[in-house]
């Protein structure tokens, strides 16, 4: 894996953008990091994709991003300390999470409801408990933010389960796919915002010391 700090071109840009614009090394270190993070985030779209593609669940596995996506965005949720081990987690994840979304879409409807149902109390719960997420690293200063933060994160819970519930009464062919890839994805970030999941993220971290750190 590439480290951060082998990004050189991103440097070089940022390096080139602050000259001509004669910014400060402080604003020239922030442009680089904002640089790398935006490759990364590339790099880690890309392959997530591309592994759900050879996995033939290509669709599910977008399905998957933009529904964490619209609760991480809203709710926040736990992560690793290093973009690149975030980044080799979503790449392996979504697309077993598509994998075993795929696998609960041949149960029953009766049996999918029922899953659904329960998906959205948990996730109910959890926002109530925990949303949104915040860490005494990175604090939400600002409650009107928190509680901007908190409403969305509710809407996001609303639209998910609106969109499922509209998929459950659909005689569409692939819509029981759908509704358990909203349905994982959905549990997944909210239980991603508990503190449990806060210690799994920190032993992740601790197990994979070297990951991501400077010149794997």
């Amino acid at each position: 894996m590439i480290a951060l700090d082998s990004l050189n071109f991103c440097k070089k840009w940022a390096a080139s953008l602050a000259s001509q614009n004669q910014l400060s090394p402080d604003r020239e270190a922030e442009i680089t990091f904002a640089l790398e993070l935006l490759v990364i985030n590339i790099f880690n779209l890309a392959f997530t994709l591309l592994l759900g593609w050879i996995l033939g669940v290509f669709t599910l596995t977008l399905v998957c991003i933009i529904t964490v996506t619209l609760f991480r965005h809203t709710a926040g949720g736990a992560h690793s300390d290093s973009p690149w081990r975030c980044a080799f987690f979503t790449i392996l994840f979504f697309p077993l999470m598509a994998l075993f979304a795929r696998y609960l879409s041949f149960f029953s409807y009766q049996y999918m409801d029922m899953l659904m149902l329960a998906g959205i109390i948990t996730g109910l719960l959890l926002l109530l408990r925990y949303s949104p997420y915040e860490t005494p690293q990175a604090p939400i200063i600002s409650p009107l933010r928190r509680a901007i933060l908190r409403k969305l994160s509710f809407m996001a819970l609303g639209i998910s389960a609106a969109i499922m519930a509209v998929l459950s009464l659909s005689s569409w062919p692939p819509a029981s796919l759908f509704q358990m890839g909203i349905f994982i994805s959905m549990l997944w970030a909210t239980i991603n915002l508990t503190p449990l999941a806060r210690k799994v993220w920190h032993r992740f971290d601790q197990i994979t010391p070297g990951f991501g750190k400077g010149g794997e």
